[in-house]
């Protein structure tokens, strides 16, 4: 098992519930839900519910993180408007894409595997993203005005059957540097978070989701 897996496992052993099946694609969340789950859309005769929750940063920052689940996970209660309660969602990510005046957009969120509703324990760590996957745009390596240094690159992970999402990643200080090594093709283990940060654009406020890296390395 690789280092960055280890620290993956070491932080994941303090949760008290199943972990993510898919090997390559892991995440863990705790909040609050805020929007749903409602139902979006069916595909192949299978209802698919999303929703909005807040998790929290300790340091008090809060990250909007869009969850779907499938109408087999939800089947496990009786009311899907979970508003206003605190849930815990174990699962994969995932990417979708749209469009809307004529551009394309990727959007990020967490496919649910299951979900646990008002737990009895709330968890030291509440958002954890670990990916295996291969680089499919170079990273991109700045300074920012403040004078830290941040990378972005994009990440091809297996989400199941054949299947791959595109997550969009930073990385900041040392992994920001050490990625500027990395090439189109490259297989590498992140270990982070999944966060959302909003910007003003066309007259307009946006909200984008992406995965920060606590830790970046090639896969073993």
């Amino acid at each position: 098992m690789s280092y960055i897996r280890e620290k993956w496992e070491e932080a994941y052993d303090q949760n008290i519930a199943p972990e993510p099946v898919l090997e390559e694609n892991k995440a863990w969340l705790e909040g609050e839900v805020v929007e749903g789950f409602e139902l979006n859309h069916s595909t192949h005769e299978i209802k698919m519910y999303t929703a909005k929750m807040e998790v929290e940063r300790t340091s008090g920052f809060v990250d909007n993180i869009y969850i779907i689940a499938s109408d087999k996970v939800m089947s496990k209660f009786e009311q899907h408007d979970m508003r206003g309660k605190r849930i815990q969602v174990g699962g994969k990510v995932i990417s979708r894409r749209s469009k809307s005046e004529g551009k394309h957009h990727l959007s990020m969120l967490v496919m649910a595997e299951f979900i646990l509703v008002e737990p009895l324990k709330k968890c030291p760590n509440t958002n954890m993203i670990y990916l295996l996957g291969t680089i499919q745009k170079a990273p991109i390596y700045r300074i920012t005005p403040l004078g830290r240094r941040i990378s972005e690159f994009m990440l091809r992970v297996e989400k199941g059957y054949g299947h791959f999402a595109y997550i969009h990643c930073i990385a900041w200080g040392d992994y920001a540097r050490f990625s500027q090594s990395l090439a189109i093709g490259n297989t590498i283990e992140l270990f982070g978070r999944m966060q959302s940060r909003s910007y003003w654009k066309d007259g307009e406020t946006r909200e984008v989701n992406e995965i920060s890296a606590f830790m970046i390395g090639l896969a073993e």
